[in-house]
């Protein structure tokens, strides 16, 4: 299953550059630049210290929004759910945040922030904080009412269902809202770069855009793709660390409910 899966991801990337070479040939440079002058254009991203450090700018934001939006998440999750008058009054908030367009958050962020970098991780902060919200929530609530009440037949103190049941069902919700919230971060911090300050990657696609170096804006928008798969794959890796799951699902649960 895995060699297929493999053939097909190579297969698809094959027609990608396929498609890209054939218009390439039909549209001058200035609109579809060749495959070979991407290259190049990211081999001079890659080679040139300065513009690392603009990459490097970049994940520093994303990874500022992320961590915020992912900790005021678990601590309003964890409101929430404990308490159904605080739930009934944040979370339509919540759901109503969610509805704000981006693009909305960017211009109050410059109103509030000023043309710096702190609107993007403004906007990814919020993004994240409600998709994550929304989730883990939802997981909550669609817990499986019969391992609480084996809980309640063994005992179990209400922290110990949130550590041993609560948590770990939350596990493949959380697993998912990362990968998303992932992709979507990536996205909007380079996005309110582009809009608000001439560093970091979305400088470098403004600068481009303005010199008319269509290149330099699909090379730095392959280094962004590149960013996300990389990341992507750190967070499959600890996903398949199989003694964090038998030490959430089975040693510890087993063990407590034995104890008690």
């Amino acid at each position: 299953m895995k060699i297929f899966t493999l053939t097909n991801k190579i297969l698809s990337f094959l027609l990608i550059i396929i498609f890209w070479f054939i218009l390439s040939k039909i549209y001058p440079p200035v609109v579809v630049p060749s495959v070979s002058q991407v290259w190049e254009s990211i081999k001079v991203i890659l080679l040139d210290t300065t513009l690392l450090k603009e990459i490097l700018t970049t994940i520093i934001r994303l990874f500022i929004g992320f961590s915020f939006g992912l900790v005021f998440s678990i601590v309003f999750s964890l409101i929430i759910t404990h308490s159904k008058f605080l739930g009934d009054i944040f979370y339509p908030i919540i759901e109503f945040l969610q509805v704000v367009p981006p693009i909305s958050w960017l211009i109050l962020a410059i109103l509030w922030l000023g043309l710096n970098g702190k609107p993007a991780i403004l906007i990814v902060s919020i993004s994240i904080f409600c998709i994550m919200t929304i989730s883990l929530v939802n997981s909550i609530n669609n817990i499986d009412k019969k391992l609480l009440e084996v809980a309640d037949v063994f005992h179990l103190t209400k922290f110990k269902k949130w550590k041993y049941i609560i948590v770990p069902s939350l596990y493949p919700a959380f697993e998912t809202a990362l990968i998303v919230c992932l992709g979507t971060g990536v996205k909007l911090v380079v996005m309110a770069e582009v809009l608000t300050i001439d560093s970091g990657i979305g400088g470098q696609i403004t600068n481009a855009r303005i010199n008319i170096e269509t290149e330099m804006v699909i090379a730095w928008s392959v280094i962004i793709v590149g960013i996300y798969f990389i990341l992507g794959g750190i967070v499959k890796c600890l996903k398949k660390c199989q003694w964090i799951r038998r030490f959430w699902y089975r040693s510890l649960l087993a063990k407590d409910i034995m104890k008690n």
